[in-house]
């Protein structure tokens, strides 16, 4: 998370939402977590998740790199997740 916004930091944590951070713009490790996050589903009840929520900056301020979207996109669709884009 160190090249997220702190803003974006700020509002995961106070939403109070279960967390997971995949490897910057690295969208073979965010469908792995996808993968295991619906195999697995919630950590104490091992329920579905109602919603899955994928959060990611639409350039990464720090360096200047531009997520890998297409991509993603075709994860939210194949996983029946919501996609936020900063």
């Amino acid at each position: 998370m160190r090249k997220t916004m702190t803003s974006l930091i700020l509002g995961l944590r106070l939403s109070g939402a279960v967390t997971r951070v995949f490897k910057h713009n690295n969208v073979k490790h965010l469908e792995k977590m996808l993968r295991e996050a619906i195999i697995i589903g919630q950590p104490k009840t091992g329920k579905p998740w109602d919603k899955i929520l994928i959060v990611v900056e639409g350039v990464y301020s720090m360096e200047g790199s531009i997520v890998h979207l297409p991509e993603i996109i075709a994860l939210k669709k194949k996983y029946k997740a919501y996609l936020y884009l900063d």
